[in-house]
């Protein structure tokens, strides 16, 4: 009996210390993002300006144990957009596309609207089968950032209701990434 105990326990750290915290895998954690803060893009027409970009909004949307849509989407402030399909979504690995001046603005009514610069930085609890959000925006200089899950205001969803209707509505171009 005394080696049964010892072998889970053992088992039971072993599992512990492989798996990734829960927020890692539920926002899909790692370094696989493609968006940065701020970075610079050569001019659309081939010269030799330099543009800066910098993040304006972004979204990710976690998995569950389900067939949740699973994403990261990235605007920039230029408007271009990076986006990550990770699963049940119809675009699966890395796109860009462009957003409307008049998506961004959307962006910045329905945040104000809502409060979002108000909103706590974390909703969540000690529960392991739903999806979690964090989503982020600027506006006027000032950004803020809100992970969701659990026990939150439910007007927030109208803010992420807006980044799938941009996913689901913007020209993609696959990335392919050289080997």
């Amino acid at each position: 009996m005394r080696s049964f105990c010892t072998f889970l326990l053992v088992s039971v750290l072993a599992f512990s210390m492989s798996c990734k915290s829960s927020e890692d895998a539920e926002i899909g954690g790692g370094s696989e993002e493609i968006a940065s803060d701020t970075s610079n893009i050569i001019a659309p027409d081939g010269g030799d300006e330099v543009i800066e970009r910098s993040l304006f909004a972004s979204m990710e949307r976690g998995a569950c144990y389900g067939s949740c849509p699973t994403y990261k989407l990235y605007i920039f402030s230029d408007g271009s957009a990076e986006l990550t399909g990770i699963r049940a979504v119809d675009y699966i690995g890395s796109f860009t596309g462009q957003v409307s001046s008049e998506q961004m603005t959307q962006l910045i009514d329905t945040a104000t609207s809502i409060g979002y610069m108000d909103l706590e930085d974390r909703y969540d609890g000690q529960v392991t089968d739903l999806p979690g959000a964090k989503t982020s925006i600027v506006i006027d200089g000032v950004s803020k950032e809100v992970y969701r899950r659990f026990n939150y205001p439910k007007r927030i969803l109208h803010f992420e209701r807006l980044f799938d209707a941009i996913l689901n509505s913007t020209a993609w171009s696959k990335v392919e990434i050289e080997k």
